[in-house]
């Protein structure tokens, strides 16, 4: 055999010196011989298959050498607390490491839109020379200056400023005029960031056989504007200034007459403010519709039978206006049921104040009752594990008329609104829990797999008896079973102290392993019960779920 070995590590170093470094490097060589003589064994039994296959004259255009094996080697390791499923801002550690569900979640947002919305107002003028014998006008020469107030057609509201979050003047413009003019677009007491008034030229061609025209639009994205027209004493009103001149580019003298004009169509378009003033009317508004719990989105089923909570309702008024409200609904709804809240603050008319604001500062009032388990079904309400709330509201703006003098304001970052707290440790009984999560398997040691098994062991370190399932998004491909894992095991203080371990075994086609391949994102699914009889079992920052999956596979060699 030794003989044979010698030959077939010189013919190995002649292919070498026959191709360069195109095929190896020298320095490898010593690699490559170091691999081929732990293979001795397979030598044994395929000497003339190796003998075939170093004894063959080395060409340069060769095909890939393969072959396959079996093998193990580890496929996942990890583990996953509690924070990996659920999102980090809705829980908190406490002093001992146990955790509390604390979040705060918006039930409804009054809709600014709904308090002050500015229609398209479009105003069209002919300004004429107003003398049929004509007047003759220079270069440069302003020959119509005229102001005017627009009243924009704002129903119940009577506003004396506004703020511009987007909007713009669109303008169209025609002239018969036989030489090219300035037209110039002011807003008496319309000031951007930046404290400049709003002005705008535009240049109007001269007139030839036929009417000129132009159009384009102005911005007013961030200007404040005053609504009390010329003299101050309106409301809902723009006040504008057009002036109209011969160009300097004219190069003579012009007259002009009655029969001579120019048509202006300006359209205030698509305006949307983030601060107002004036008197906001009376006004009423019903609503009543689901509000979605973003912070439940994880728990898709189960209730609960919750040791403690603390749940408040926060009404915020951050309006400058006096409101009446009344909430006559809140329904916890879940998958598996519908709750409504008892409680005194159901269908009750209550008053709340308006915001101040001081040098641009705004303070909200603030209308706030705690739910608890002797004045309300709360913890029933909150056990139905809700990803919505169901409410009907009714609001009221104004019910004492305008006793402002005109000085109610509204800003956008500053809403009426109301939010409901939720804090409670995780001290509960569970019935089928289930939460719900979509995460990316890192997968290494896969390329070249051919089929297995999969060996998982779990080690699960929560107080609860757990199935887990993860089941490949794109394909249904489920690589972790749903066999149910034992609870771990805790002592007389109710902490774990040992961790429940279950081995579990799951085949894989070639197929099934090249669906794994082409995708990786799973969805993650647990569902924890407590143990028959148990109290309520606190959950604490280190529970966690380990995994550690080992493949039993036929693996494919590649030599290019």
């Amino acid at each position: 055999m030794l003989p044979i070995i010698v030959l077939i590590r010189r013919r190995m170093y002649l292919c070498i010196e026959f191709f360069g470094d195109s095929l190896f490097k020298f320095n490898e060589m010593d690699y490559i011989w170091d691999a081929f003589m732990k293979s001795l064994t397979h030598i044994y039994l395929y000497p003339l298959l190796f003998l075939g296959l170093f004894m063959t004259e080395c060409n340069r255009e060769r095909k890939p050498l393969s072959w396959t094996i079996d093998g193990t080697a580890p496929l996942i390791n990890g583990s996953l607390s509690l924070k990996d499923i659920l999102p980090d801002s809705i829980l908190t550690t406490n002093s001992n490491n146990s955790i509390n569900l604390s979040f705060e979640s918006n039930i409804y947002r009054l809709n600014f839109d709904s308090l002050v919305k500015i229609p398209d107002t479009t105003v069209v003028t002919d300004y004429n020379i107003p003398f049929s014998a004509g007047i003759t006008f220079s270069p440069g020469q302003t020959f119509i200056s005229q102001p005017e107030n627009i009243s924009l057609n704002i129903n119940d509201v009577e506003l004396t400023k506004i703020t511009v979050k987007n909007g713009r003047v669109d303008y169209k413009l025609s002239s018969n005029i036989p030489a090219e003019i300035i037209y110039e677009y002011k807003i008496s007491n319309a000031i951007d960031e930046a404290g400049n008034p709003f002005s705008e030229e535009v240049t109007v061609p001269a007139a030839g056989s036929s009417k000129s025209f132009v159009t384009g639009s102005f911005s007013l994205d961030r200007y404040s504007l005053d609504l009390t027209g010329t003299n101050n004493n309106l409301y809902n009103t723009l006040s504008t200034f057009v002036t109209m001149k011969l160009s300097d580019n004219h190069n003579e003298d012009l007259l002009l007459n009655n029969n001579d004009s120019v048509k202006i169509e300006n359209t205030l378009s698509n305006l949307s403010v983030k601060y107002a003033e004036g008197y906001f009317g009376n006004q009423s508004i019903t609503t009543s519709e689901p509000s979605k719990i973003a912070q439940m989105d994880n728990i898709i089923n189960g209730t609960i039978d919750i040791e403690q909570l603390t749940v408040g309702l926060n009404i915020i008024n951050g309006i400058g206006a006096d409101a009446k409200f009344s909430i006559q609904n809140l329904t916890s709804k879940s998958s598996s049921a519908s709750i409504p809240l008892n409680h005194q603050l159901i269908g009750q008319q209550n008053f709340i104040n308006r915001a101040s604001n001081q040098w641009g500062t705004i303070s909200s009032t603030k209308f706030t009752t705690t739910f608890n388990t002797s004045n309300s079904n709360i913890e029933n309400w909150i056990e139905n594990l809700p990803d919505s709330i169901l409410y009907a509201f009714n609001f009221e703006l104004n019910p004492l008329g305008n006793v402002s003098g005109h000085s109610d304001f509204i800003d956008a970052t500053s809403p009426f609104e109301i939010n409901m707290t939720v804090d409670m440790p995780l001290s509960f009984i569970a019935n089928n829990l289930t939460l719900l999560d979509t995460i990316t398997v890192t997968t290494e040691n896969i390329d070249q797999i051919l089929s297995g098994k999969l060996k998982l062991t779990i080690d699960n370190g929560f107080p609860l008896a757990a199935k887990v399932s993860l089941k490949n998004i794109e394909n249904g491909t489920e690589l972790f079973s749903q066999n149910t894992i034992t609870a771990a095991a805790i002592d007389n203080n109710g902490l774990v102290r040992e961790s429940s371990k279950s081995n579990h075994t799951i085949n894989f086609t070639e197929d099934e392993i090249e669906l794994l391949k082409m995708n990786n994102d799973f969805e993650l699914k647990i569902t924890f019960d407590s143990p028959i009889s148990s109290n309520p079992i606190a959950i604490y920052d280190d529970y966690k779920i380990g995994f550690n999956v080992v493949t039993n596979f036929t693996y494919q060699t590649l030599i290019e």
